[in-house]
């Protein structure tokens, strides 16, 4: 895991440079869309309301590393070793790991804020800051092929 501000993107890997630079880019897609970055990453621009962590799952990836920057809102990611759960079905086909287990580690994800998680990482996402407070929320998530970390 990764947890940064936007003003310190230089100072990371060259793949997360990439993505935070495509944020300035012209080809940036607007809310529900997709794009090509380049070098096999993508991203996916997603607007919805935070929810209650009982509407959560976890998840984590093996092909991908998520790169998740707010652009505008505040969301919860609570976040879990992958020894430390239960591994269910993994589906190859959207890289999606199931995972069971209870929260290690929790993150404030604020605008101008970016949060990298490793296939190590399981995540639980769109989670309420403050329980029953809906927040609208504006994201991108990079999805970043592990080779090139």
């Amino acid at each position: 895991m990764i947890f940064f501000h936007e003003k310190e993107a230089g100072e990371q890997t060259d793949a997360i440079q990439k993505c935070m630079a495509f944020l300035h880019s012209d080809t940036f897609p607007t809310e529900g869309g997709t794009a090509e970055v380049g070098s096999g990453i993508r991203c996916i621009v997603s607007e919805y309301t935070t929810q209650p962590e009982k509407d959560a799952f976890w998840e984590a990836h093996k092909q991908y590393v998520d790169l998740h920057y707010i652009l505008s809102g505040e969301e919860k990611i609570r976040i879990l070793h992958t020894s430390q759960g239960k591994l269910g079905k993994y589906h190859t086909e959207t890289d999606y790991q199931e995972v069971e287990g209870k929260a290690m580690a929790e993150v404030v994800l604020k605008e101008g804020f970016a949060l990298c998680l490793f296939p190590s990482d399981a995540h639980q996402v769109k989670l309420q800051v403050c329980r029953g407070e809906e927040v609208p929320v504006t994201k991108v998530v990079f999805k970043i092929p592990i080779e090139l970390f």
